[in-house]
């Protein structure tokens, strides 16, 4: 009994081209809706600044922006300093 194996590596080239791309093009789509959900969370926090009886100058809200975008990551936030005990509020006082 004999058995005949026979490997196309032109084919195995391609087919390993067709998943590279495949992958290239998985991982420009998750940095682009990564991208997009950070834009869409900016707007929300904007919003919610704009319609908040507290609000006096609007600095906050115009501070709200994307600092840096990686490959797999964004970094977004304020550069104001009391951003944060807007967001978490400043705990008990003493």
């Amino acid at each position: 009994m004999t058995i005949t194996l026979r490997i196309d590596l032109q084919g195995l080239e391609q087919a390993d081209r067709l998943t590279e791309q495949v992958i290239n093009h998985a991982e420009e789509a998750v940095h682009d809706q990564l991208v997009n959900l950070v834009e869409n969370i900016l707007s929300e926090a904007k919003s919610n600044l704009q319609n908040s009886q507290s609000i006096v100058t609007g600095e906050l809200a115009g501070s709200l922006k994307i600092f840096d975008v990686t490959k797999n990551a964004v970094e977004f936030g304020s550069d104001e300093e009391y951003a944060i005990y807007v967001e978490y509020g400043r705990g008990p006082v003493r």
